[in-house]
Parts: structure tokens; C-alpha cells; sequence
């Protein structure tokens, strides 16, 4: 049978629960002021810094070197095999454009030209007579075309007058039989004659349309051939620095060899070297950022030379503004 707990009795399991909680709250705040003692901060407050994170694209960039050329640098080359006979400058001149640089012995591109000449002379010459024969060929065949015209006419006549005759009973079948086969025959030598005049025609139209290509092709060489001559006195194309020349007076040269170099030093742009380890972030387009002592040029990744030499490849830059005085 249940009975009442005692009051006392209740009243004393109180105390002991409040007791308890007492003392666990107690250990922890006592943790609590502990453990902030041990890991209190090693730096001030004032010397840290905070800021408000926003979001966007990190740019990475890739470290090159490079050297700062001229953006056009114009390359002169002998026309033609020839021996340099005169250095008229040195590098590092000024020129200005049309300014001559060196002197070549150009006899033999004369020589060339003037072979051109004799050739289209003889060419004219073979088309003129071919003409005058033509003329008097015509004038030949439109004599006999004439002559033979009046003896068909007579032949005509006097077949008119044998088919009377012969209606008359005053001529045979075979005087009248004769008549008639000299008619046809003096009409078929004429129309012969017709067709070598239009034959003749042809023929020497066809030959002469042959000559005026080989004129025509005579003369494109003498152009070119004279264009080579006028190019065997290198100059300058524009104004700028001469960077580079033949050294030796005298040297033979080949048609196509480097007579000169001259750098236009009013733009410029950027060669830069990059480890082949970057080639794969690589691509025409990018934008370029070239320190230069403590300024910078902004550029553009111009071109790449997929070459790579010693674990490096070329990369070109070309410059926002290309005239800017830094890179002097």
C-alpha cells in the first residue's frame, strides 16, 4: 500500500538537486574563464585588417622576358646576280625614303634589257613583212579574182549565144556541151580562187595573232627586265635607320640575297620569350601588361611561334600604342 512522501523528505531532494547544479554550473564557468585565458590573441586587434569579400574573376598572369623591336623592318634584296661595286652608307644612318644605299655593277641586267629590245624589234619587223605579204597576196588573188570574173562573164555570153544557136539548129550537142563545161569550170576556179584569198586571210590573221603574243610576252620580259634594273640601285622604301648592309665591296651577290636592312624606328613592338610549360594558356588575343623600369605598356598577344628551342617559344606583342616613346 502507498504511502505520502514527507515533506522533509522532498524538501531535502531539493536542496540536493539545486546543490548539484550549483556546483556544475560553476565548474563551467570556471572552464570557460580558463580556457580564455589560454588562448587569448598573440597579434593587437589593431593591427588586423578586414574587408567586405567580392565576388568575380582572379586574373593569373604568366612571367616572360623580351626585347622591344621595331614593328616594321624593311628588308632589301638584290634584284638580280650582281657584284657590289659602291657602299654608299653605314648602319646606324638615317635615310630618308628613296635615299640610295648601295651601288651594284648592273651590266649585265643592261645587257639583258637591251637582248629584250633586239627581240621585239625582230618580232615587230617579222610582223610587218608578214603583212606586206599578206597585202600582196591579196592584191595577187584580187587581180586574178578580176580576170577570172570577166572570162566567166565572156564564157556566160557565149553560152547564152550557143543554147540559141543550138535551139536554132545552127550548133551541135558537142560545140554547146563544150560551152557549157568552160562556163562551170571558170565558176569553180573562181570560187577557188575566193577561198585562197579567205585562206591567206586566215592563215596570216592566225601568224599574226601569234606574233603579237610573243610580242605582247617580249614585253612583259623588257618590263621586267627593266624593273630589274631600276631595282639594281637599292634604296630606301621609307624613312628610318639602316640596321644592317653588305659589308664588303666587290662581294658577288645571288639574285634574292640581303643587301640591307632598315628599321622603322616610329613603332615598335615586343618579342617575348615563355617557357613552353605555359604554351597550352597561350592564344592570340590576350592581353599583354610590358613593365618597362617602372612604367608599363598594355598589349595585345599578337601571334605565337609554335617553335619552342630549349624549352622556350616566341611569343609577339603587339603594343596598344606602338609609337609610345618608352620603348626608345
Amino acid at each position: 500500500m502507498d504511502r505520502e512522501i514527507a515533506p522533509s523528505v522532498i524538501r531535502s531532494q531539493r536542496r540536493r538537486r539545486l546543490a548539484v547544479g550549483g556546483t556544475v554550473l560553476s565548474l563551467g564557468v570556471f572552464a570557460y574563464l580558463a580556457l580564455a585565458g589560454l588562448i587569448a590573441p598573440s597579434i593587437d586587434r589593431a593591427n588586423i585588417r578586414t574587408a567586405v569579400v567580392e565576388a568575380g574573376a582572379v586574373d593569373s598572369s604568366i612571367a616572360a622576358s623580351g626585347v622591344v623591336v621595331p614593328e616594321i623592318e624593311q628588308v632589301i634584296t638584290s634584284p638580280v646576280e650582281a657584284r657590289v661595286l659602291r657602299i654608299f652608307e653605314r648602319p646606324g644612318a638615317r635615310l630618308r625614303e628613296g635615299q640610295p644605299i648601295v651601288q651594284l655593277d648592273v651590266s649585265e641586267a643592261r645587257l639583258t634589257v637591251e637582248k629584250y629590245a633586239q627581240d621585239l624589234a625582230i618580232k615587230a619587223n617579222a610582223q610587218a613583212q608578214k603583212r606586206l605579204t599578206l597585202q600582196k597576196s591579196l592584191i595577187e588573188l584580187d587581180s586574178k579574182t578580176e580576170v577570172k570574173k570577166l572570162q566567166l562573164a565572156s564564157l556566160e555570153s557565149q553560152l547564152r549565144r550557143d543554147q540559141e544557136l543550138f535551139k536554132q539548129g545552127l550548133l551541135s550537142q558537142e560545140l554547146l556541151r563544150k560551152s557549157e563545161l568552160a562556163t562551170t569550170q571558170a565558176g569553180i576556179e573562181l570560187k577557188q580562187i575566193s577561198a585562197e584569198r579567205e585562206n591567206a586571210q586566215e592563215a596570216t590573221r592566225t601568224e599574226l595573232a601569234g606574233l603579237d603574243m610573243e610580242i605582247g610576252k617580249l614585253r612583259k620580259d623588257e618590263a621586267e627586265a627593266a624593273r630589274q634594273l631600276d631595282l639594281a640601285s637599292p634604296r630606301a622604301g621609307r624613312a628610318g635607320v639602316l640596321t644592317w648592309v653588305v659589308t664588303e665591296e666587290g662581294a658577288s651577290v645571288q639574285k634574292g640575297a640581303v643587301l640591307a636592312r632598315v628599321a622603322d624606328f616610329t613603332s615598335f613592338r615586343v618579342d617575348a620569350n615563355v617557357s613552353d610549360v605555359h604554351a597550352a594558356r597561350l592564344s592570340i588575343g590576350q592581353g599583354a601588361i610590358v613593365r618597362i623600369n617602372n612604367d608599363t605598356l598594355e598589349g595585345t598577344v599578337r601571334s605565337i611561334n609554335p617553335t619552342i628551342a630549349n624549352g622556350v617559344m616566341t611569343v609577339e606583342i603587339g603594343l596598344a600604342q606602338p609609337s609610345s616613346p618608352l620603348p626608345v
